[in-house]
């Protein structure tokens, strides 16, 4: 969606699929792969999307977690709402089974642990964009994860994510050493964007003051976007009905709708979730 050098994690790709609230209600409950199946393709809020990721495979040691298998926990926590927990567990059960045979018992260890890691709320709190406040809480999930899936896991399902965060932190130290020239700096809502311009083109030439105009747009939108999931949060947290792990999923399905996934962990943070 949005694709600002400012802005200090770039987005790539967006999930598929519809949000949890637009598939059918669930009426029986499923009990085989092929009954899930129809429900999954047919009913519920994925029926137009292709399956994320992948199951993995085994290794000499055992069950070998990759990418892939988070992207496909991932997208199946998108359901939660449409299901409940134990009937979500029973359909990813049912399904890992049909494909993995006796390894599905593996796969769903993992599933547990993954689960489990979702309902974890963290301690550290974040005020603005201090880059200390960014390490503590980097710091603090790195641990959790490690507690619950393991070093090698954690590892695995979010070394991508890791590696964005330290940059953005550090894109925070950096900038925070050498403030920006005021041609280049995005403007304040009270600067006339016809005399930014001017002092752009003569500064920087028209193709780079064109470029930073277009840059100033998506810093707006973004900053909307921002603002519209802390609303959304505000939301879910006001709904006591709702459980830790149904907030989150419903958050979830939020930002696959309208964020890349590499812009998750940075808007999380902002917004406390």
């Amino acid at each position: 969606m949005f694709n600002t050098s400012r802005a200090y994690l770039q987005g790539s790709i967006h999930l598929p699929g519809e949000t949890a609230t637009s598939g059918k209600p669930l009426g029986k409950v499923p009990t085989t792969a092929q009954e899930w199946d129809s429900w999954l393709y047919h009913e519920s809020s994925l029926r137009h999307a292709t399956m994320d990721g992948d199951w993995g495979h085994r290794g000499p040691n055992g069950w070998v977690p990759s990418v892939g298998l988070r992207m496909r926990f991932d997208q199946f926590t998108t359901l939660l709402g449409e299901l409940d927990a134990a009937n979500l567990r029973q359909m990813v059960l049912s399904l890992a089974q049909r494909e993995l045979g006796d390894d599905a018992a593996s796969v769903m260890t993992l599933w547990d642990q993954y689960t489990t890691l979702s309902q974890r709320h963290l301690q550290t709190k974040l005020d603005g964009f201090q880059a200390d406040q960014l390490m503590a809480l980097f710091k603090e999930r790195q641990a959790v994860r490690q507690q619950i899936l393991g070093v090698e896991t954690a590892k695995v399902f979010f070394a991508e994510e890791d590696a964005h965060f330290i940059a953005a932190v550090q894109r925070i130290q950096d900038n925070g050493k050498l403030e920006p020239p005021a041609a280049w700096a995005a403007p304040a809502d009270h600067v006339n964007a016809a005399d930014l311009h001017q002092l752009r083109s003569q500064t920087y030439g028209e193709e780079a003051a064109h470029r930073l105009a277009l840059l100033d747009q998506e810093e707006k939108e973004w900053a909307r976007s921002v603002s519209n999931a802390h609303i959304k949060r505000n939301q879910l947290m006001a709904q006591p009905e709702l459980s830790d792990l149904q907030r989150q999923s419903a958050f979830q399905n939020y930002m696959n709708e309208h964020f890349q996934v590499k812009d998750h962990i940075r808007v999380k943070a902002l917004v406390g979730m």
